[in-house]
């Protein structure tokens, strides 16, 4: 008769051959991205208890609600768009490039809500931002050179992170 052992496999070994190293590249590179967003909710969450509430709103502010599933999707896309240029083998100098501008940009937009939330000030963290737009351009322009797909992924980033700009800065001319 078949062993207990036996109908596992059956079972288990045609799940185990969907998870390819390819699926893996985009599992992890999500997990990444994800991960980033991740990082910088402590510093987030320590300002908004009170303090950015208590901030005088620009007229095109969107609803606090909005911003968590905003960031969730965008962090998807930019996950994506990273495991189209990892993917790529063996990597290049123009993909380890890529790549280096990728977790550049990834690094500044943690230490916004550092600059932001946790230390409580706009006006340094609309400075940083201006340097993490920069960042994100750099990246889409050698992501899209390897990739249109890869590069186009970052479209709807920059083009939130362009309206995060503009509401840090007009928080900062409102309340300081």
């Amino acid at each position: 008769g078949v062993r207990r052992h036996d109908r596992f496999l059956v079972f288990i070994a045609p799940a185990a051959q969907v998870v390819t190293p390819h699926r893996w590249k985009l599992i992890s590179a999500i997990v990444v991205c994800q991960g980033a967003g991740v990082l910088g909710v402590p510093f987030t969450m320590s300002g908004m208890r009170g303090w950015y509430q208590a901030l005088e709103k620009p007229a095109l502010n969107p609803p606090g609600w909005i911003f968590g599933p905003v960031w969730t999707f965008l962090f998807l896309l930019m996950g994506i768009a990273l495991y189209k240029i990892w993917n790529r083998t063996p990597l290049q100098k123009r993909e380890t490039r890529a790549l280096t501008w990728f977790f550049i940009q990834l690094a500044l937009n943690i230490l916004w809500s550092f600059f932001f939330f946790y230390l409580r000030a706009p006006g340094l963290a609309f400075f940083e931002i201006v340097f993490l737009w920069i960042a994100i351009a750099i990246t889409i322009f050698h992501f899209w050179r390897i990739s249109y797909v890869a590069g186009v992924l970052l479209l709807p980033y920059i083009f939130w992170v362009s309206f995060a700009a503009y509401l840090n800065f007009m928080l900062w001319r409102l309340n300081f």
